[in-house]
């Protein structure tokens, strides 16, 4: 396991059946994004991290660092559209107008789409997901693609943390001159060192006689149809509400 990973080892429900944590983050996601924002949007957010912190015991460092980033741009994003440029006919200088009603729109409905993908980021290990694509019939060689690509990005990130390492145990972050030089001299070795992982990872692959297939371990989950009928309660529930609190409209 690495830290960089946002899959929790320790959550309560890393047993369960994957399907289970796919129809609840892909369901709220779906009425994330369908049902117009508003109070419904702050429904889903508060579920989706009461699922994840509450139910799963998600740690709550876990999730908020999960959250962190999206969450940046989502204000970015939600700035652009507070502020409305406008140029009368007639006028020299354009008017600005705040509109804060798209703002908190986008916002909240980026905030409830978001928490659902954090929530199954946090639940389901890589392996489980990889099962999960191949019980459905997903195409092998996209599976093996995904597996390939998550190991590679592992191996990169870990040999990015070693070099970074090196530089600051010989004080190569010391003054912000040195710190920028260092940068690019990081930056400038993982290229290399990435081509020449990979083509190692494909020497290994054809020496070990690879065919287009990687077994990995997964151990056998049982799908509860009883929790699949709670995670289709709480969506109802959840259009429900929107159609309590919208009036059936916009």
């Amino acid at each position: 396991m690495h830290t960089f990973e946002l899959y929790d080892p320790g959550n309560r429900w890393r047993h369960r059946h994957p399907a289970e944590k796919a129809v609840l983050a892909g369901g709220m996601l779906a009425l994330a994004v369908a049902l117009p924002p508003g109070p419904v949007s702050l429904w889903i957010l508060l579920s989706m991290t009461a699922a994840a912190v509450a139910g799963a015991r998600v740690a709550w460092q876990r999730y908020l660092a999960g959250m962190f980033v999206p969450v940046g741009f989502l204000l970015v994003g939600s700035l652009s559209l507070l502020v409305s440029v406008d140029l009368p006919q007639g006028h020299t200088w354009p008017t600005l107008t705040l509109v804060y009603s798209d703002s908190w729109r986008v916002l909240l409905r980026g905030l409830a789409a978001t928490s659902c993908l954090i929530f199954f980021a946090t639940t389901t290990s890589v392996p489980d997901l990889l099962s999960l694509l191949r019980r459905v019939r997903c195409p092998e060689f996209a599976v093996e693609l995904m597996m390939l690509s998550y190991r590679f990005a592992l191996g990169l990130a870990q040999t990015a943390r070693g070099i970074r390492l090196a530089q600051r145990l010989r004080l190569g972050y010391g003054t912000r001159a040195t710190g920028f030089r260092s940068l690019a001299l990081l930056a400038g070795s993982l290229l290399p060192r990435s081509l020449d992982r990979a083509v190692r990872l494909t020497r290994g692959l054809e020496a070990r006689g690879y065919e287009g297939h990687l077994n990995v371990l997964s151990p056998a989950r049982v799908l509860s149809w009883s929790v699949m009928g709670a995670v289709l309660g709480l969506q109802c529930a959840t259009v429900a509400f929107w159609f309590i609190t919208a009036g059936g409209g916009a």
